[in-house]
Parts: structure tokens; sequence; C-alpha cells
């Protein structure tokens, strides 16, 4: 990190002791790599409508779950008992979405339309679902339909939190990604045209449908939420040839836009924001010289920055890895987490070197979190009072194999661990073999992570895990991806 002066950890720093409440902030706007392949091949090359569709009859099928229960041919099979009292949890299988009730133990399709069901999320009270049915990827890309990584943008669905009655808002059309408001019922919605991995539009849309543009204009990077959910931040190229790249943020009710950041450098061909965050700015991915803006296109990794305020200096954190992983998550408290890669990282897979770095809300002290020789550390994300940090460690690795016995055997080789406030040394959870992708519990008292395509709960950190629902992807599908990475967090979200 470039920031500090050694990369050693920093003796006697604390995590903030007091909670706030917990910004849901934006954990996936890192995968803005739909727009990445086609801008690498051209870079190389040279108002308010409620529009709603119902889908399949609204609620789609249910059934009373037991241990291992599928749903109809083909479905998922989930264990209802095991999640008993646990809230919601929403995850694709197959294509399609359902979503499992710990309250009554139903597991529900949400509507019938099974097109590449991915990025599910509840809303800030936990009352609306949303999902991109995304379809298939370019039939350039060779590795067949409804493969884990850069699928096609394609409608929006939203439904109730339970599943029913799913819609699809049509007003908008293609979706690229949806974010729920921090404090609103709302999405901040970035549209594309069919087959292209660039935004045109950013929309503010509510779960009846109705939907009002922003902003418009060719080439968006990404739109994220302010902290406080008044605001939007809009990251936009001119045309091809790219040779400015524009931030700028404006009311959630449009207006009158303030620039953050416009450049007209070579260098800087891509800005990609990942998150708000309230201590630290917007923080965004940046790159340049025809380097694919979800990192994967670049030996070196993509370079991770912060920007303060408008017309700040753009501060340098470090390389991160790429699409399927987490490159960095702010906490509840301001800390921040980021995962840098090491200086002679290849950045393309998820099995290159690189450790988790926490870092004080104002970013003046940060510290390496240990990990075993020749591991890399990977996917952090922070307990919701901000107190405890979860994040994968697993082998690293040099080799340019993605092949399907060595990403099968790779990603049966992470563990799961955990460090706490005021502590420096991170504490593995037991029995969690092969654990990737952690999430939280919403209540804080537990977590679910993918381990085998499918999803376990651990209800505190040294209880045994229980296989929950699964699969995920088709099997022949996860394991032949493109240099490994798969897209395991945009599957299932939780809300309590």
């Amino acid at each position: 990190m470039k920031l500090l002066d050694s990369q050693a950890p920093v003796e006697g720093t604390e995590f903030a002791p007091e909670a706030e409440a917990l910004f849901r902030e934006a954990r996936k706007r890192e995968r803005r790599r739909r727009f990445g392949v086609a801008l690498a091949v051209l870079l190389v090359a040279g108002g308010a409508g409620a529009a709603v569709a119902i889908i399949g009859g609204g609620a789609g099928r249910t059934v009373q779950t037991t241990v291992s229960s599928p749903l109809g041919k083909g479905g998922p099979t989930v264990d209802g008992k095991a999640f008993a009292h646990e809230g919601l949890l929403a995850f694709a299988s197959n294509g399609a979405l359902y979503v499992l009730d710990g309250a009554t133990g139903t597991l529900r399709e949400v509507g019938d339309l099974r097109s590449g069901a991915e990025e599910p999320s509840f809303s800030h009270d936990d009352r609306w679902l949303a999902y991109i049915a995304a379809g298939t990827v370019s039939s350039a890309s060779g590795f067949g339909p409804q493969a884990p990584y850069a699928p096609w943008s394609g409608p929006l669905v939203v439904s109730s939190a339970d599943g029913s009655p799913a819609r699809r808002v049509t007003a908008v059309g293609s979706v690229e990604e949806a974010t729920w408001s921090p404090n609103a019922d709302l999405l901040l919605v970035v549209t594309a045209n069919a087959g292209v991995y660039a935004g045109t539009a950013v929309w503010v849309v509510s779960p009846s449908g109705a939907a009002r543009k922003i902003f418009s204009g060719g080439n968006i990077y990404g739109a994220v939420w302010s902290p406080d959910g008044t605001q939007v931040a809009v990251a936009f190229a001119g045309s091809i040839p790219i040779r400015e790249v524009t931030l700028e943020t404006m009311s959630a009710t449009g207006g009158r836009p303030t620039v953050w950041v416009h450049t007209y450098a070579s260098n800087l061909q891509w800005l990609v924001p990942l998150g708000w965050w309230k201590d630290q700015g917007i923080g965004a991915w940046i790159g340049g010289n025809g380097a694919v803006a979800s990192g994967e296109g670049t030996l070196s990794g993509a370079e991770l920055v912060l920007i303060s305020a408008p017309g700040a200096r753009i501060l340098d954190l470090g390389k991160t890895p790429a699409i399927g992983l987490t490159p960095a998550v702010g906490s509840s408290t301001g800390w921040l987490a980021l995962d840098d890669l090491a200086g002679n990282s290849w950045g393309r897979t998820p099995w290159s070197k690189g450790s988790i770095e926490t870092c004080t809300p104002t970013i003046d002290r940060c510290r390496v979190v240990p990990e075993a020789k020749d591991m890399t550390s990977i996917d952090p994300v922070w307990s919701p009072d901000g107190r405890t940090l979860a994040f994968v460690e697993a082998p690293a690795s040099t080799t340019g194999s993605f092949f399907n016995s060595f990403v099968r055997s790779w990603y049966g080789s992470g563990r799961l661990y955990l460090l706490k406030e005021r502590t420096t040394r991170p504490v593995p959870v037991p029995h969690s073999l092969g654990a990737t992708a952690p999430q939280f519990s919403p209540g804080n008292d537990g977590f679910v992570y993918v381990a085998n395509d499918a999803l376990y709960l651990v209800r505190t950190p040294r209880s045994t895990s229980v296989r929950i629902a699964g699969p995920l992807f088709p099997t022949k599908e996860w394991t032949s991806t493109y240099y490994g990475m798969i897209d395991w967090r945009f599957m299932f979200a939780w809300a309590k």
C-alpha cells in the first residue's frame, strides 16, 4: 500500500469501539466486468413511468421443505429444518432464483424466469427482493450459457421479500446492475443496450416499477449510492477510443452534477466505482492502456484508489484481485479492509498471492492481517457491528492453469478465518474446508459461506456448519471458468 512506509502490522491498533447503523455498501460494484470484455476488444480495435410485468403467474412454485427436499424435477435441495428461524435466504440455482423461508420452512421459486438469475439483494428494511435475469454469455466466449462469469445484462425482477409476486420492471429495459438505497425502498439501476458491455443510463426505481432516469450517456462504468442515500455517484467515459474519464455526483432526484474527477490522461481509460464510504469518500478501480475494467485483463491487477472529495488527489491504495473476489469493504465503524496483491502477483487468478489489510477510518494506519507462508487471503467481509472481519485463506499459486481439475481442487482448499477487534491473529473456523464467499447474518450472530457449490450455515463461530442449499451452478460450468474466477458472492443474499 503506497500510503504507508511499511507493510508490517501496526502493534496496538484497535477497531473503533462504537457501532453505527450498518451501511449496506456496494459489495458487488467491482463486478463491472460485463462491459470489460467488449471494452478491451474495442480498445484493441481502435423520465418516470410504471412498467411492470408479472412473471410466470407471480408467486412461482412453493413446497414445504424437509431435510434435503427438492422443489420439483431439477430444483435445488435444501435443509429447511437447519435454517429454521434464520430469516430469508435468496439464492440462484441452475439459472432460477429461490427463497428459503426460515420461519415457515417454505421454499419458493421466484417467478418462472429461468435465465441466469444473479445478484439477488434485499432492500434495507427487508421488505423487497430484486435480482437480474442475466441470461447467457456471449457466444464469442465459447464457454456456453449461464457460465459464472461475464453474463449478459438482463431484465430487472422485483418481488416481495418472500419471493411473491415476482414482477419484471420493463421501463428500464436491460439492466447491468441494481443496488438498493441504504435507507429507502429505491433501487439504483444502470442499464445497457442488449449485448453491449457498457452502461447507457442511470435510473432510480421503486418496487412498484416506477422509474426515473437521472443520467444518460454512453460508456457508463457504474453508479453507487452515497452513505445517506441522498446522492448518487456516476462514472463514465467519452466515445471510443476513450480519451477522457469522468466521475460525477448528483442528487438522487437528479439535477446539476458535481465533478469529482475529470481526466484526459491516456493512461486512465476507465474508472469503476466500488462504493461510497462515509469516512473515506468514493472507492474505485482505475486502469488504462487497454486493460480490462474488471482487472482480469492486466497482469498486475487493478488499481484501487480513494477520492475523498471533488477535485481531491487520487489516493492509490494498491492493486487488488479481480471480478469474483472482494477488493475492498468498509465496516459500520468506519474501518476499511482491502485485498492487496503482492508486487509480483499475476493478478488474473483468485489464487494469486495477496494479503488482507485493515485500515483506520482516516487511512492513517493500516496493518497486514497475518497469514501462513505460501497462502493468499481473499474475500474480506465485516460483521454488521463492525467488530469482526471474516476472510478466506487458501494456497497461493503462480500457475496460469484454470482447467476443471485445478479449479475444483483449489476451491476445495480454502478455509474460513475470523479476526476479532483488539486482536492481531485470525482464528480458523472449524470444519470450514472449501469455504469461499462468506457473508454474515444480518443479525450478527452467524454466517453462511459457499463450499462445493452449495451454501453452508454456521450459527456461531464454534458450531459445526450445515449444508443449507445447493447447487448454485451446473458443475460443468463453474469448473470451466475464465481464469478460475467464479461469482459465488453474487448468487445469494440473506435477510432477517
